[in-house]
């Protein structure tokens, strides 16, 4: 669990009939003699057996955590603290307390996981056990509960993982007391407010665009319990590389005789990209801005209509991702009006992801005039657990809606690349197919084929396909599902007397 290895000097150990006690002993970590701690305590046990265990270890620096990603999926890193640590109880039900102050060069990783859909289908549901199912949990601990309380300071770096398929992440330095629970069998718990000095929330976008917003010092997350159901209110601001101006939002209107407006339109301001993320850690709640503060030119045409972009949710979320896409303003027309959805949203590359889906649907779209096909791009890192397999899939898929939206049809062509479990490099093409017939006109009874392709853990392809028939239903309670045919019959006796 904590991936550390000690060892101890020569020890003094005094036995009786019922206690074998150590006065004190040396203990080193795994980094040389010189990273120490001393140990104390005793074992009492009842004619060696029952044995209860009673130590307390206490250094000015001692390695208390060196895990990597695939040692843990609850929390991982290298942290050497100030330490003073306890351990007590019978061997199969053991506590350990740790008290720490991290030091210099400490970086703990918390990553908020994955859904892991197993399909993109959207008319089966796969639940995750722990988050939209309960699991049985051990109602008392089971041979080791582990209690951390980190007293947190700028001297360690934590890093809060949103998106392990993209890299975006948190990386913060802060103050705070924090208390991690970890009792085998149940789910980890996280308790206490970390407040933000300096941070960076890292944008990577597929390994093509990678951008840095600055957070802003006094922003917080607290935990009250789950770890991934954290509250956040963290707000971080980007600044483009280079100063732009408004001119493309509003060349399709501006009078080229208008010399004046045209030229406060080709000046270029400094531009800034603000962004907050507020209530819950594992899928915020995402706002963008956009600002040009040295933009004085109130009543201009560039001006009214930035003004007017950043009052209109749509839009200001359309132009903040193309502004971290493309580095530039887009004009209207290049934006398409259905990218934007917010209930998808959860990270950065949720949102340059449906921007860059929409603006390559827009432009085709306009080539071809066919107005019920949409293309789409999309990325999955394929890292598994072990660190020498390292993939890459980058999709292209093709949408059609035929009949009034009665038909769905998909195709999708997917390349990846890198190297599989076994350190080898290759690159695998291959394509999916699904489609949706929408029987009745409300589409609650639909026919549903699908042929797609995925890969096993060593890296290998294989295809499923299927057939099926589905209905779906919303409702609110048993009654609202079995008897609902009940009012409408009640109305039609009712009429009918």
């Amino acid at each position: 669990m904590l991936g550390t290895s000690y060892e101890l000097d020569d020890a003094n150990l005094i036995f009786d009939n019922q206690k074998i006690s150590i006065s004190h002993v040396v203990l080193h970590d795994e980094r040389g003699e010189e990273y120490k701690g001393a140990l104390t305590g005793n074992i009492t046990h009842k004619n060696f057996s029952d044995f209860y265990l009673n130590f307390n270890l206490k250094s000015e620096d001692f390695l208390c955590l060196n895990t990597r990603e695939w040692d843990s999926d609850l929390f991982y890193g290298y942290l050497h603290a100030k330490l003073n640590l306890a351990i007590k109880g019978y061997l199969n039900d053991l506590k350990m307390d740790i008290n720490a102050k991290p030091l210099d060069g400490s970086t703990f990783y918390l990553p908020m996981g994955s859904a892991g859909d197993a399909s993109k289908f959207d008319y089966v549901k796969f639940r995750e056990i722990g988050r939209s199912q309960t699991e049985d949990k051990n109602e008392s601990s089971n041979y080791l509960k582990l209690t951390l309380n980190i007293e947190a300071t700028p001297n360690v770096e934590t890093i809060i993982v949103m998106d392990k398929n993209t890299g975006e992440e948190i990386r913060a330095k802060g103050n705070g007391d924090l208390k991690v629970i970890v009792d085998l069998g149940n789910d980890m718990m996280m308790y206490g407010n970390y407040e933000i000095t300096e941070g960076v929330y890292l944008f990577k976008f597929r390994g093509i665009v990678n951008r840095s917003f600055i957070i802003d010092e006094g922003s917080k997350i607290s935990w009250t319990g789950d770890a991934a159901a954290a509250n956040i209110d963290v707000k971080a601001i980007y600044e483009l590389p280079k100063p732009l101006a408004l001119y493309p939002l509003v060349s399709a209107t501006l009078d080229p005789n208008d010399k004046s407006e045209v030229a406060e339109a080709k000046r270029t301001y400094k531009t800034f990209v603000p962004l907050s993320l507020t209530g819950s850690l594992s899928s915020p709640n995402i706002h963008f801005d956009i600002l040009q503060p040295d933009n004085r030119a109130i009543g201009s045409a560039g001006y009214t209509k930035l003004q007017q972009i950043r009052n209109e949710e749509k839009e200001l979320y359309q132009q903040a991702a193309v502004l971290l896409l493309m580095g530039d303003f887009k004009s209207e027309e290049g934006v398409s009006n259905s990218m934007y959805t917010k209930s998808a949203v959860t990270t950065v590359s949720d949102l340059v992801s449906a921007a860059l889906s929409s603006e390559i649907t827009n432009q085709f779209q306009n080539l071809t005039g066919l107005k019920n096909i949409s293309l789409g791009v999309n990325y999955q890192n394929l890292t598994g657990g072990m660190s020498e397999r390292n993939r890459d899939q980058v999709s292209f898929n093709v949408s059609a809606n035929l009949l009034n939206d009665r038909i769905v049809v998909v195709f999708s062509n997917s390349v990846d690349f890198g190297k599989d479990a076994s350190g080898n490099t290759n690159s695998n093409f291959y394509g999916d197919f699904k489609a949706n017939f929408l029987i009745t006109q409300d589409g609650r009874f639909r026919l549903n084929a699908y042929r797609v392709n995925n890969m096993d853990i060593g890296g290998a392809l294989f295809t499923r396909s299927g057939v099926g028939l589905s209905y779906k239903k919303v409702f609110n309670s048993f009654n609202d599902l079995f008897y609902f045919n009940k009012k409408s019959k009640i109305i039609q006796t009712q009429s009918g007397s």
